[in-house]
């Protein structure tokens, strides 16, 4: 009986860190944290702003990322002058709750696309990820 009990208590103890566990990885899976640079409700910059979505700033982290070398399209870096940012997407998917982020861009003069010379490649999108860093890139080709 002492044993059963003993066994009781143990299971219960488990449950309740394991619940404790839980709670503190879903609080800092959230990318980020507010900062003095934070808007009220916001993510801290150079992050990407969640859950308040400001389409301005999601561009400076675009553009910061761009001016670090970091889209890349056919193994050529693409510099700020070469695109115009036009739209920004957060796309979420039902089994995660943080959004992807997504830019897509004009380029400002269309590149042949290799092996390809008659298709001319008009855009780009990076997506981001929550450092504000470009983690792909996909070409949008006419």
């Amino acid at each position: 009986m002492k044993t059963c009990f003993a066994l009781f208590l143990l299971m219960l103890v488990s449950s309740t860190y394991a619940n404790t566990e839980c709670v503190q990885l879903a609080k800092s899976d959230t990318p980020g944290a507010p900062g003095k640079d934070s808007q009220k409700g916001g993510i801290a910059y150079p992050h990407i702003p969640y859950p308040q979505i400001n389409p301005k700033q999601v561009v400076d982290v675009f553009l910061k990322a761009v001016d670090g070398g970091e889209l890349i399209v056919f193994e050529k870096r693409l510099n700020r002058s070469m695109i115009e940012p036009e739209q920004i997407e957060y796309i979420y998917t039902l089994d995660n709750h943080m959004p992807t982020v997504r830019v897509f861009s004009v380029l400002k003069k269309p590149v042949p696309f290799p092996d390809m010379p008659e298709v001319l490649v008009e855009g780009v999108t990076g997506v981001l990820d929550w450092n504000g860093h470009i983690t792909e890139s996909t070409v949008h080709c006419k």
